[in-house]
């Protein structure tokens, strides 16, 4: 892979709605880093487009058969949900140079090790904390169960994760205020037509 840009931030910042738009724009020829998933599908979700949603028991052979790139672990109300990269789940669709991820900041370092810190941009989101706050409790109320405890615990998790300490931490820099959407594609378009291209490494991923 030449370069992998990477969607991050707080949740109901509206990072999937901005990720189908720049998968849509022919001009920036990205294609969508998939990865798997325990957590049960939303309503508008598709497998195998949103994430490949698999049980747990699935998930834990598909990472002894294929390797894993990175893996996450939500101790949530309704159980542990994971969240895995694995190896060569960029190449599902062939051989993809230019992919987009919807991905929080614990998996950017292990992007950046297993393709290479020059490849991995970060886009980093935001939006003020009531209208987030707002779009998370709407999203949550179309749910089959709403659960707005676990609406407040992803606001309150995102609080620490998203520290200014952590972005420093995970190098962070530029973000991308999502008000105007349109207005912050054309930001996220310029900056993923901007960012250098990179030959593929030698070495077998």
């Amino acid at each position: 892979m030449d370069a992998l840009f990477c969607l991050t931030g707080k949740s109901g910042t509206g990072k999937d709605t901005l990720a189908l738009r720049l998968l849509a724009d022919p001009t920036l020829g990205l294609s969508r880093l998939v990865i798997h998933t325990t957590r049960p599908r939303r309503p508008e979700e598709t497998d195998g487009e949103s994430y490949y949603f698999v049980t747990p028991e699935k998930l834990e052979s598909l990472i002894s058969k294929r390797g894993l790139v990175e893996r996450r672990d939500y101790d949530t109300k309704h159980g542990v949900w994971s969240y895995c990269t694995l190896r060569e789940d960029e190449s599902a669709e062939g051989d993809v140079r230019r992919a987009l991820a919807v991905t929080p900041l614990p998996a950017l370092n292990a992007y950046r090790n297993y393709y290479g810190e020059d490849r991995v941009m970060p886009l980093y989101i935001e939006v003020p904390d009531f209208e987030r706050l707002n779009r998370a409790a709407a999203r949550e109320s179309i749910s089959p169960n709403p659960c707005y405890a676990e609406v407040c615990r992803r606001y309150l998790a995102d609080e620490a994760d998203f520290s200014p300490e952590n972005l420093l931490k995970h190098n962070v820099g530029r973000s991308f205020i999502n008000l105007d959407i349109e207005e912050c594609l054309n930001k996220l378009s310029a900056a993923i037509r901007a960012f250098p291209a990179k030959s593929a490494p030698s070495a077998d991923r």
